[in-house]
């Protein structure tokens, strides 16, 4: 009986339009993505004891109506969302729900929700944000929430945690309210707002998108969320109480406000505060104020400083604190700057998008740590900067998207490099590091013009993720000292042809060298590495020699797919090899398993679409052996692989083997008759004898009980005169339908060359089974 639906079960069935689950009264569960897009499902009956609807599991469906049964306990995030035609759903008063989780009805069109008595939980970002929803009705049993005249509150009345009254255009809090709710009265078309003297708390968003036109935020106020007014295309003129101290990020950004009025002491304006407020002229900054950061005021507004203000503007309108010596905002736009020696920092985003910036110049005596996150971010016409010696530190997309600087010198402060901070630079043609021992993720990512990159010091370096990709133009990479390389961190280096890996490398992530057009990898030394990660080399097209250091431990899934390499010798320490590791190296011919290898593990289909895998070399292994071309584990008991152009057309399973593992001659192009004894294998695992093309006998003894799916598939010439002793019904039916063997491949042959009747019999008084081609045999 069904309990359960599975993950992805039904996802993407776009033609499914009915689901009726009245008879399914065992089922329970419905698991993440069960339903996902499925475009025409209009209509949906859920089962009447399932307790858990699990994230995703409608998403993108087009029902306009859900009843839920009252054993629902959990309607899980995202479950819903993106149901756009979806408008009613019915929760009954005796339901069990108590937990309605983020964005479950989002991009729903919702009209109406009642809140059962039970429900613990339920978050704004669970509801659409559209003016489609017109209610919210509370059960007065319900100990959370409860809702009035179009308000919905916590129970206690002290929180506004969703205002639906659309239609009306002004609101005065009622007395017990203390906090405004994130995203609140967001998109409302409210006009004017009357607070109580109690309230505490303005969350992020509260009122963002909203139509208010003054608001006078009273002295109770201690906290204001981002993004609180964000967005108020009417509002024209802000008091901010005496209590609040910062004015947080994006406050009122992309406002109408023409006047700001701070009646306290205003300590710090954070990033963007009033960015985009292009109607705001004039500002008077109160003398508590000692932090502003970056884009905080549009350009061209006038600050008035009080007097003995911590704060300064100079004559190229560079904004600072009281001893010039961190740089808030860039007040002006000129093509060049000249930086005070006092100054330390240059803050987030002070000349972000000044495309008419070429030049940035310190003197020799400059005092500059630290260049602030996307302080030059977009400075696309920045030809030239010097860094101080001085300099220590480069924040993240400090100079993301700056296309025309040419050259980059780091000083020796400088021992690391943040995220994305030169990431789209074009311009770039060579790098050197002399200190630096960390880039942590992007950095260079997309610099297409980059040829050499050069590590010069004696620090251990670690490379982060994505250090390098898509630098369709490096060619040359010198690395001394070099420990990691990140994940994804040369991939798509199209013009990357050799490389050095130092002695000093412990770890290469996963699609380090994937995609790139390497030819030629060497080892220096007997470096730790104990791993090659999952993708390093795949589709590294060009790959032709490596060899690796005999420390390595592990190789991971698709290692090396797709890959030129031509010959492979374990390394001594490989205990394992993956998945796929070589799959599509169509130029693989050998195969070599050393001396007193470790190596004892190998995974599935590790040589598919090796169709040059001609060899294995195996001497002296403690757990491998090879015999008749094909490799065995060393007691015989498992038949591990055969390879796919191995020249042997006849192949005789020994008696002891009693599992053939899953592809194990898949792609076998040259066998033509393969013979199972009796009383040996039991199991033959799924794709075993997968596109053997010119595979035309085989038999399946009544010892064989286990035939896996696709175990025949696209074996195009067994078409008669198969051999199979169990001729039961449902055993060749899961061969036919499951395994893929051609219905008429149990048939006799009208015309065979070699005239027996009984073809599985044929070999077994012979002691050699395996013959390459051109050797003649006696029978025929």
């Amino acid at each position: 009986m069904l309990k359960t639906i599975g993950d992805c079960a039904f996802s993407g069935c776009s033609k499914l339009s009915s689901i009726d689950f009245t008879n399914c009264e065992l089922l329970q569960t419905i698991k993440p993505y069960a339903f996902m897009s499925c475009f025409s499902l209009s209509h949906l009956v859920l089962p009447q004891n399932l307790t858990v609807i699990s994230s995703w599991s409608f998403s993108r469906c087009n029902f306009s109506t859900v009843s839920f049964p009252n054993a629902i306990e959990v309607i899980d995030h995202d479950s819903f969302r993106y149901c756009k035609e979806l408008c009613s759903i019915i929760i009954g008063s005796n339901s069990k729900l108590t937990r309605i989780n983020d964005q479950s009805f989002e991009e729903t069109s919702l009209e109406q929700i009642y809140i059962p008595k039970d429900l613990l939980y339920i978050p704004i970002t669970a509801l659409p944000f559209s003016t489609t929803l017109k209610e919210i009705i509370c059960d007065p049993n319900n100990q959370h929430y409860t809702s009035e005249d179009g308000v919905f509150y916590n129970k206690a009345k002290t929180v506004i945690l969703l205002y639906l009254k659309n239609n009306h255009s002004s609101f005065i809090f009622p007395d017990s309210v203390e906090s405004v709710s994130s995203y609140a009265f967001s998109g409302s078309s409210l006009e004017n707002i009357t607070f109580n003297s109690k309230i505490r708390t303005i969350s992020l968003n509260s009122f963002s998108s909203t139509h208010l036109i003054n608001v006078s935020i009273p002295d109770s106020v201690t906290s204001l969320g981002a993004n609180a007014f964000s967005g108020c295309k009417y509002l024209e003129i802000v008091i901010v109480g005496a209590r609040i101290t910062v004015i947080p990020q994006s406050c009122f950004q992309n406002s109408n406000i023409t006047n700001i009025i701070f009646k306290g002491n205003i300590t710090t304006i954070e990033a963007s505060a009033f960015s985009q407020c292009y109607n705001l002229k004039r500002v008077e900054l109160p003398k508590s104020l000692s932090k502003i950061s970056g884009s905080c005021f549009p350009i061209n507004v006038e600050l008035v400083f009080p007097e003995d203000s911590l704060l300064s503007i100079d004559s190229q309108g560079l904004l600072y604190n009281q001893h010039k010596t961190i740089i808030f905002q860039r007040l002006s736009e000129l093509e060049s700057y000249n930086i005070p020696d006092s100054v330390e920092e240059i803050s987030a985003e002070v000349f972000m998008s000044l495309t008419i910036l070429k030049t940035i110049n310190f003197t020799s005596n400059s005092n500059l740590t630290k260049i602030g996150n996307s302080a030059f971010q977009n400075c696309n016409n920045l030809i030239n900067i010097i860094f101080p010696a001085s300099l220590k530190t480069i924040g993240d997309y400090a100079f993301f998207m700056c296309t025309s600087l040419k050259a980059l010198y780091f000083p020796d402060n400088i021992t690391s490099l943040s995220f994305n901070s030169f990431m789209d630079c074009s311009g770039f043609v060579e790098v050197h590091f002399r200190s630096v021992a960390v880039l942590k993720g992007y950095v260079f990512m997309r610099c297409n013009q980059l040829e050499t990159i050069t590590f010069e010091g004696s620090y251990d370096v670690i490379l982060g993720s994505n250090n390098f990709n898509s630098c369709g133009k490096l060619k040359t990479v010198k690395m001394t000292h070099v420990t990691h390389i990140g994940n994804v961190c040369f991939v798509s280096c199209k013009s990357l042809q050799t490389i050095e890996i130092p002695d000093t490398i412990q770890n290469i992530g996963a699609r380090a060298f994937a995609s790139s057009g390497i030819e030629n990898i060497t080892f220096l030394g007997n470096p730790p590495i104990k791993q090659i990660g999952a993708n390093t080399f795949n589709g590294a097209s060009k790959l032709r020699y490596i060899t690796l250091p005999q420390s390595i431990e592990e190789i991971g899934t698709n290692a090396f797919e797709s890959t030129n390499i031509s010959t492979f010798t374990v390394p001594h320490d490989t205990k394992s090899i993956s998945d796929y590791a070589f799959k599509n190296c169509k130029n693989l011919d050998t195969f070599i398993i050393g001396e007193n290898s470790s190596f004892k593990s190998l995974g599935y289909f590790v040589f598919e679409g090796c169709t040059s895998l001609r060899q294995f070399v195996c001497n002296d292994s403690m757990y491998f052996t090879v015999d008749s071309n094909a490799l065995f584990d060393k007691n015989k008991t498992v038949l591990v692989c055969f390879p796919p152009a191995s020249p042997y057309k006849f192949f005789y399973i020994p008696s002891s083997i009693r599992n053939i593992p899953a592809g194990a001659f898949l792609g076998c192009k040259n066998l033509v008759n393969i013979l199972i004894p009796d009383n040996s294998v039991e199991t033959i695992y799924r794709y075993a004898f997968a596109d053997c093309t010119s595979l035309t006998h085989i038999n399946i003894p009544i010892c064989v009980q286990t035939i896996q799916t696709h175990a025949f598939s696209n074996c195009i010439h067994l078409t008669c005169g198969i051999d199979i002793e169990n001729t039961t019904e449902s055993f060749l039916e899961h061969l036919y339908r499951e395994c893929h063997l051609n219905r008429d491949s149990i048939k006799s042959c009208s015309i065979i060359t070699c005239k027996k009747s009984n073809h599985y019999r044929y070999f077994t008084s012979f002691y050699v089974f395996a013959l390459s081609e051109g050797t003649k045999l006696g029978l025929f």
